[in-house]
C-alpha cells in the first residue's frame, strides 16, 4: 500500500512539471503577445503619424508644372525623414484613380491619398513561427484650391510706348480704326485687323503685361480646382465674363484655355473717347485747367479695380469659403479717380486737386495724408488715394480688423502689387514723387497678413481709436529704397521684368503668413 502511495505521489509531481512548463510556455506566450502588440502599436502609431504628414507634404506639391513623380518622391522621401522605410507606397489623386469617390468630387479640389507599408518584425513571437507583421496606413490630404483677381490697369498709358515699328511688317494698317491715327491710340493697337478680337494686340507696354498675366495663368492648376477672375480698370473697372454675360458662364473661369483665349481676345487698352492719343489724362487735351474739363479724364481707378477685384472673389453665387482668395494688382501710376458717388459725378475729386495747380490730379501732394468719407455728402477732402486704401483695407484686412472706413472686418485677400515704370516713383510735382509706390507699398501691406504693420499708418489709425498705435515692428517696406521690392509689392522699371515677378508670385501665394 505504501509503495502504491509513493508510485501516485511521484506521477503528480511529474505531472505538475509538466504543467507547469506549459503554464510557463504559456505565460512566455502572453507576454510574447502582449509585447509584441505594444511594440506593433508604437510602429502603427509611427507610421500613421508619418503617413499623415507625407500626405500633407505630397498636397502641397498639387500645383500647375508639379506630375505625379514628384507627389510620389515626395511622400517617400518624407516618410524615409522620419526614420523608417516603407516596403510599399501608393500615391494616389484623382487622375490616377478616375471615378474614386474619395478622390473625385465635385466642386474640384486638391485631395491626394497617401499609403504605405511597412514590415515589423516581432520580438517574442518568431519562437512561435511568427517573424513579421505587414503594418498599412493610409491618409487623405488636401491642400485649398485658389481663387485669383488678376486686376490689371488698362488706362491709356498703356499704350504710350507704341511704335509703327510694332505693327506687322513695321507698317501701320489702312483698316478705319487705324488710318490716320497715332500709332499709340488704343482703338487700333488693341485691334490692327478691326475685327473685334484683341488677340493681334500690339499696344506697348500692354502688350508685354499681358503675355506675362498669360504666363501666370498657365501657372494656376485648373485640373485641380484653380479659378481666376479678369478684372481691368480705367475711368472706370470691369469684372470680364467670358461669354459676354450671354449664358451660363460666369466672371471666375475654371477651363485654363477658356481664360488665355478671354484675356487675349477680350482685354485691350481703354479706348480714347476723343479718337486720337495725346499725353494727358483720358486722351483729350483740355482747354485749361478747369475742374469740370478736367476731373472727367482722369483714369486710373486703383480703387475701383480693388473693389470689383473683392466683389469677384466674394459674389455670393461662386464664392468658395474654402479656397485661398489671392489678388494681384498691376498699375503704372498713383489713383486719380474713383467710381462716381452721391454728390460726385466724377467721382471723390476734390475741385482743388485740380484748379490750385498742376498734376497730380484728384489726390492731394501728400501719400501721408489721409482723410475719412463717412457721409458722401460731406466729403471735401476724400480724394481717389484715400479711396483706394480703404477699398485694400475691405479687400486684405482680416475679418476682426476694424478701421474709420471698416467697421465690419476685411476679407482677408491675400493682396500683391506690381508697379511698372517710372510714373509710379517720379510722379508729377508737386506731390511726393514715389506716391504711386507708397500706395501700392500700403495695399501690399494689408494683403500680406491681414493687417496694416505700418507703423506710421498704425499711429494714424490710433488717432482715430482703432488700435493700440505702433508696435516697434516695422512693415516688410519701412526703410525700402524707393523702386526696391519688398513683402508683397514688386517694382518693374518696365515692361520686360514682368515674366520673372509674376512667376515668383505664382510660386508664393499658395501661402500667407500666419495672423
Amino acid at each position: 500500500m505504501r509503495k502504491l502511495f509513493v508510485s501516485l505521489k511521484r506521477r503528480q509531481i511529474g505531472q505538475s512539471v509538466i504543467l507547469l512548463a506549459f503554464a510557463m510556455m504559456a505565460l512566455i506566450a502572453f507576454v510574447g503577445l502582449v509585447t509584441d502588440i505594444a511594440i506593433l502599436l508604437v510602429r502603427y502609431n509611427a507610421l500613421r503619424r508619418t503617413v499623415d504628414a507625407a500626405a500633407i507634404a505630397a498636397a502641397s506639391q498639387m500645383r500647375e508644372g508639379r506630375d505625379y513623380m514628384d507627389l510620389y518622391n515626395t511622400a517617400v522621401q518624407y516618410i524615409q525623414l522620419h526614420g523608417l522605410d516603407p516596403d510599399t507606397v501608393f500615391v494616389e489623386t484623382c487622375e490616377t484613380n478616375p471615378g474614386d469617390p474619395e478622390l473625385c468630387v465635385y466642386p474640384r479640389r486638391k485631395l491626394v491619398r497617401v499609403t504605405a507599408q511597412i514590415v515589423a518584425q516581432n520580438a517574442f513571437l518568431r519562437i512561435f513561427g511568427f517573424d513579421s507583421v505587414r503594418l498599412q496606413a493610409s491618409s487623405v490630404a488636401e491642400t485649398a484650391v485658389i481663387d485669383v483677381a488678376l486686376v490689371l490697369d488698362t488706362s491709356e498709358s498703356m499704350a504710350r510706348e507704341t511704335t509703327v515699328a510694332d505693327y506687322p511688317g513695321g507698317v501701320m494698317p489702312s483698316t478705319p480704326n487705324c488710318a490716320g491715327k497715332d500709332p499709340r491710340y488704343a482703338g487700333c493697337c488693341n485691334d490692327p485687323n478691326n475685327d473685334g478680337d484683341y488677340t493681334d494686340l500690339v499696344c506697348q507696354p500692354f502688350r508685354q503685361v499681358r503675355d506675362a498675366a498669360m504666363a501666370f495663368i498657365q501657372q494656376l492648376d485648373f485640373v485641380r480646382g484653380d479659378r481666376v477672375a479678369l478684372v481691368t480698370f480705367d475711368d472706370d473697372a470691369v469684372m470680364i465674363d467670358p461669354d459676354g454675360a450671354s449664358g451660363p458662364l460666369t466672371h471666375m473661369i475654371e477651363d485654363e484655355a477658356l481664360a488665355l483665349a478671354t484675356l487675349q481676345q477680350q482685354v485691350g487698352v481703354r479706348i480714347n473717347p476723343c479718337g486720337d492719343y495725346e499725353g494727358t489724362p483720358g486722351g483729350c487735351a483740355p482747354s485749361d485747367y478747369t475742374y469740370d474739363e478736367f476731373a472727367p479724364l482722369m483714369n486710373t481707378n486703383i480703387g475701383g479695380g480693388i473693389q470689383v477685384g473683392n466683389d469677384a472673389l466674394t459674389d455670393p453665387a461662386t464664392i468658395r469659403r474654402d479656397a485661398v482668395w489671392v489678388m494681384v494688382l498691376l498699375t503704372d501710376g498713383g489713383a486719380n479717380r474713383t467710381p462716381p458717388a452721391l454728390g460726385h459725378p466724377y467721382g471723390f475729386c476734390p475741385e482743388a486737386t485740380i484748379t490750385d495747380h498742376s498734376p497730380p490730379w484728384c489726390r492731394d501732394d501728400l501719400a501721408s495724408s489721409r482723410h475719412v468719407c463717412p457721409d458722401p455728402l460731406t466729403c471735401l477732402d476724400y480724394d481717389a488715394d484715400d479711396y483706394a486704401r480703404d477699398m485694400a483695407d475691405a479687400a486684405g484686412l482680416g475679418p476682426d480688423e476694424t478701421t474709420p472706413m471698416l467697421t465690419a472686418g476685411g476679407n482677408f485677400i491675400a493682396i500683391y502689387t506690381i508697379g511698372m515704370g517710372d510714373s509710379v516713383i517720379n510722379g508729377s510735382p508737386p506731390s511726393e514723387p514715389d506716391h504711386g509706390e507708397q500706395l501700392l507699398r500700403y495695399i501690399a501691406d494689408v494683403g500680406d497678413n491681414g493687417r496694416i504693420d505700418n507703423e506710421y499708418w498704425q499711429d494714424w489709425m490710433a488717432s482715430y481709436g482703432y488700435g493700440s498705435g505702433s508696435d516697434g515692428v516695422p512693415d516688410f517696406c519701412e526703410g525700402v529704397a524707393t523702386g526696391q521690392a519688398c513683402g508683397n509689392y514688386y517694382y518693374a522699371p518696365d515692361a520686360n521684368g514682368l515674366q520673372a515677378i509674376f512667376s515668383e508670385i505664382a510660386s508664393r501665394m499658395f501661402t500667407r503668413l500666419s495672423r
